[in-house]
C-alpha cells in the first residue's frame, strides 16, 4: 500500500469532495493552459510571426522548441531546483511553526486544499501534478516572461528586461495561488516563482523549470501524506472533507460583499 493510500485509509475522502478536487485542478490546468496559449499567440507576433501562423501552429511550435532545449541537462537541473525547493518549503514551515500566529497558519493550510490533496489516490496525483507543473511553467515562465523580454529588451538591455520579466511573472505566480490564504504560504510562492524564473531567464531550460515543478509537487504532497500517516494529530482537529466547497463559497461571499 502506497503512503497516498494510507494517508487515505487513516483520514477517508468523501467520494463527492474527490470529485470536486480533481475538477477544480483540472480546470486549473486548462485555464492556465488556454491563458498560456493565449500569451504564447502575442510572443509570436512579437517576434515577427503573422497572426494566423501564430494562432494556427506558431505557438505550439514555440512551445516545441523551448522544451527540446538542453534535454540531457534539464533532469539533472530539475532534480536541484526542486530540492532547493523543498528546501525553501521546509525552511519556511519551519520558522512558521516556531510562533502562534504562525503554527495557526501552517494549520490553516493543513485543513485547506493541501490537507485534500495527499489523500487522493496515486493515479489520479502523478497525472495531476506533471500537468500543473507543466502547465505553469509553459504559462508563468515561458509565455510571460518572453513577452516581457520581447517588449523591454529593445528598450532596457537583457539585465534589465530580465529582472523586470521576472518579477512580473513571480507576481503573477503568486497572486494566482490565491487558495493560499497566510504569510508564510504566499512568501514560499514567491521564493519559488523568483527561483523559477531567474534559473528560466539565465538558462531558457524550459523543460528543466517544468519537470522541477511537477516533481516538487508530487515530493511534497507525497511528503505531506507521509505525515499524515505518522502523525497521530497532523491536523490538530478535523481532517478537512469539504475544503473545496468551503473555497467556493469563500469566493462567493467575498464577491457579494465587494459588491455591497
Amino acid at each position: 500500500m502506497d503512503v497516498f493510500a494510507k494517508a487515505r485509509e487513516k483520514f477517508p475522502l468523501p467520494q463527492e469532495e474527490e470529485s470536486r478536487l480533481i475538477q477544480v485542478l483540472v480546470g486549473s490546468v486548462l485555464a492556465t493552459t488556454v491563458a498560456a496559449i493565449i500569451c504564447t499567440i502575442v510572443l509570436c507576433c512579437l517576434r515577427g510571426e503573422d497572426l494566423w501562423q501564430a494562432v494556427t501552429n506558431g505557438w505550439a511550435a514555440a512551445w516545441a522548441d523551448a522544451l527540446a532545449i538542453g534535454w540531457p541537462w534539464s533532469l539533472g537541473c530539475a532534480i536541484v531546483l526542486a530540492a532547493l525547493m523543498f528546501g525553501i518549503d521546509r525552511a519556511a514551515e519551519g520558522l512558521a511553526w516556531r510562533t502562534a500566529k504562525g503554527r495557526e497558519e501552517v494549520l490553516e493550510v493543513r485543513r485547506g486544499l493541501s490537507g485534500e490533496i495527499a489523500r487522493l489516490p496515486l493515479g489520479k496525483i502523478a497525472p495531476l501534478m506533471l500537468g500543473v507543473g507543466c502547465a505553469e511553467e509553459v504559462g508563468f515562465r515561458f509565455a510571460v516572461i518572453g513577452v516581457v523580454m520581447a517588449v523591454a529588451e529593445p528598450v532596457l538591455g537583457f539585465a534589465g528586461a530580465a529582472i523586470i520579466a521576472v518579477i512580473a511573472s513571480t507576481v503573477v505566480f503568486t497572486l494566482m495561488h490565491t487558495q493560499y490564504h497566510c504569510l508564510y504560504a504566499n512568501l514560499v510562492v514567491t521564493a519559488i516563482g523568483l527561483l523559477l524564473g531567474t534559473f528560466y531567464v539565465l538558462t531558457d531550460m524550459l523543460a528543466a523549470v517544468a519537470l522541477a515543478h511537477a516533481l516538487y509537487d508530487f515530493g511534497i504532497t507525497a511528503f505531506e501524506a507521509r505525515r499524515m500517516v505518522r502523525d497521530p494529530d497532523y491536523f490538530q482537529g478535523e481532517a478537512p472533507v469539504n475544503a473545496v466547497k468551503d473555497e467556493i463559497d469563500r469566493q462567493l461571499k467575498e464577491r457579494e460583499d465587494g459588491q455591497d
